[in-house]
């Protein structure tokens, strides 16, 4: 599977009936951000995606989340438009490595994210956040927890005993989360931002 290749995802979603819980299998299209040479390693369950927008104009390139490698239709679609591919790839990291507003941005977003940056954040980097009963690691950067309106975070789970998932980023609602008050130590946060670097690197 290679980066920066469309698919289709199987994706299951729950509806409720009167009297019943029925699960829905729908497709919605993706594109594969992890680097080639994780997708394709032994042992790999997990691929990094950006889902298709849900009007389907685009990609929610703020949405960044993992897939299962089975529920990914092994048949790339074609993409004409790969300068579009390379920035979206840019993107992703400049999520979490980014120090200045992103260079593709329209100048009103650059102009209010400088603003923005100039003041302190609400989450950082390798801050311990809580949604309901599980704890997720911060690991988008400063320059993207601070994009105004954006509303979400780029984090991976926090499991018993200190484990780390990095294959599993999630993107959460800031609205449903605390102020953090605690954070990874920082020889640990580099060495998760490691282990990310070896899923993106091509």
């Amino acid at each position: 599977m290679r980066q920066g290749s469309y698919h289709y995802q199987a994706v299951r979603e729950r509806g409720l009936g009167r009297r019943w819980r029925l699960a829905v299998k729908k497709e919605r299209l993706c594109l594969v951000v992890s680097g080639s040479p994780y997708n394709n390693a032994p042992g790999t369950e997990y691929v990094w995606i950006v889902p298709a927008a849900p009007g389907g104009d685009g990609l929610a390139v703020e949405a960044l989340e993992h897939a299962a490698r089975s529920d990914l239709d092994e048949e790339e679609l074609d993409e004409p438009d790969q300068d579009y591919v390379r920035r979206v790839l840019d993107f992703v990291r400049w999520g979490i490595w980014g120090k200045e507003p992103f260079y593709a941005a329209p100048e009103p977003v650059l102009v209010a994210h400088r603003a923005a940056l100039d003041r302190p954040a609400r989450f950082d980097q390798g801050d311990i956040v809580h949604d309901g009963r599980n704890a997720f690691i911060v690991v988008s950067g400063r320059a993207f927890n601070t994009v105004p309106e954006t509303g979400v975070i780029w984090t991976v789970p926090l499991g018993p005993g200190n484990t780390v998932q990095p294959d599993r980023v999630t993107t959460l609602d800031t609205g449903r989360l605390d102020t953090s008050r605690h954070r990874i130590p920082p020889d640990d946060l580099d060495a998760l931002l490691s282990m990310i670097e070896g899923i993106l690197d091509a």
